[in-house]
């Protein structure tokens, strides 16, 4: 099983972070996922160095694809969910 978390939400993401115990999973058992254009500076904090601070775990970033009509369809439930 390998977990993947995909979230905008800052708190979510914490508390996926907090409950994985960051001394008991290390990067590369689990990872973060971000929409593409969307989250940017969020996750920008979470791919990064821990040595400046951030938590360096690694992010897949995604792009839907499909139709015309599904894709908008897609994309305006994830903005309303943002």
């Amino acid at each position: 099983m390998f977990p993947q978390f995909a979230t905008h939400n800052a708190h979510t993401l914490a508390a996926v972070y907090t409950l994985a115990r960051p001394e008991a999973w290390f990067a590369g058992q689990y990872e973060f996922q971000c929409l593409h254009g969307m989250g940017e500076p969020l996750y920008e904090q979470v791919v990064g160095d821990p040595a400046r601070g951030r938590l360096g775990r690694p992010c897949r970033i995604y792009a839907p694809v499909g139709r015309h009509d599904t894709l908008l369809a897609y994309l305006g439930r994830r903005l309303l969910q943002n």
